[in-house]
């Protein structure tokens, strides 16, 4: 996932770690990372953007086995609203 703040003009980039807790037997790991950028072409690591923890509002959590294909969610006026994530539960359910 690959965005430009419009009023900084900052490059922002999600990316799935490729080292999830698909790799990690089902315990809390980094799956997303954060990057950012000036320019475009120097980019400069910033840590854990997700994890394969999701706290629900209703204060429950869920550790998933998966957590995948980050997409950003916009307002109208194109303001990052929220992160939405594939994940799967060890029984291969799927949800969003």
């Amino acid at each position: 996932m690959l965005w430009q703040d419009i009023e900084t003009g900052v490059w922002h980039s999600i990316q799935h770690n490729l080292e999830g807790p698909h790799m990690c037997a089902g315990q809390l790991c980094q799956v997303g990372t954060h990057q950012f950028s000036l320019d475009g072409r120097e980019w400069w690591y910033t840590g854990t953007a997700y994890t394969s923890l999701v706290n629900y509002t209703d204060g429950s959590w869920h550790l998933f086995d998966r957590r995948e294909r980050p997409h950003m969610v916009t307002t109208d006026r194109l303001v990052h609203a929220c992160t939405i994530a594939g994940c799967r539960v060890a029984d291969d359910a799927l949800c969003v």
